[in-house]
């Protein structure tokens, strides 16, 4: 736990409580979707290139988040850890593991796939890493326990600066836009080579619901 201020461990116990059915039972399915996307960015996985999501098993990250999907506003410190090899889009991937549950993902030449998240399955797994180059675009279902959703989605990658400690550094910016059936995601994050996602951003109807801030590096 260190690289955590004491205010943050005297959470975490209650942060771990905050983490199971009842706590999702208060969400709505969109929520519970883009929540997904979220943690599931927080997840890399293994292939041939990728020094923006360094990924060793047993490797973990700590973020501070601040939610603001519910009424009431938490802010709580999330860990994930990188666990066993799995196969996902028809490539060798990696499942990540938290208190919050668990995720499949896998490099596929230039593109980083989800097919699992916590909450929800994708299918054909989702991109959310795309080609510098082009627009990568998803069309699928998006499935919670019971529920089946037609969804589809637009991935496009930017260049940019984001300051880590005192100094500005390169950093990638993926942007998914996933459209719901009754409402719009925008999930933002900024990936700098060497140490992965440092910031996410997520709105909901251009509202923003949703920001993590990297605390500890691997």
């Amino acid at each position: 736990m260190e690289g955590l201020n004491a205010s943050v461990r005297a959470m975490l116990p209650r942060i771990l409580r905050y983490s199971g059915d009842d706590a999702c039972t208060l969400w709505s399915v969109e929520q519970r979707i883009a929540w997904s996307l979220v943690i599931g960015l927080s997840c890399v996985a293994c292939g041939p290139d990728h020094s923006w999501l360094p990924l060793d098993a047993g490797r973990s990250w700590f973020y501070i988040v601040n939610d603001s999907t519910k009424a009431e506003k938490k802010v709580y410190p999330v860990l994930w850890r990188v666990g066993r090899e799995i196969p996902v889009a028809g490539s060798m991937g990696r499942e990540l593991t938290s208190e919050l549950g668990v995720m499949r993902m896998a490099w596929k030449d230039s593109t980083l796939y989800m097919s699992e998240s916590p909450t929800v399955s994708f299918a054909p797994a989702i991109p959310i890493f795309g080609d510098d180059r082009r627009e990568t675009r998803w069309k699928g279902i998006a499935r919670w326990g019971s529920q089946r959703y037609d969804a589809t989605a637009r991935v496009t990658m930017t260049d940019d600066k984001i300051q880590q400690g005192t100094h500005d550094v390169s950093a990638k910016v993926s942007t998914v836009l996933l459209s719901l059936p009754s409402r719009g995601v925008e999930l933002k994050t900024w990936f700098v080579p060497g140490t992965g996602i440092v910031r996410q951003e997520q709105r909901i109807n251009n509202v923003l619901t949703f920001d993590l801030s990297i605390t500890q590096t691997p």
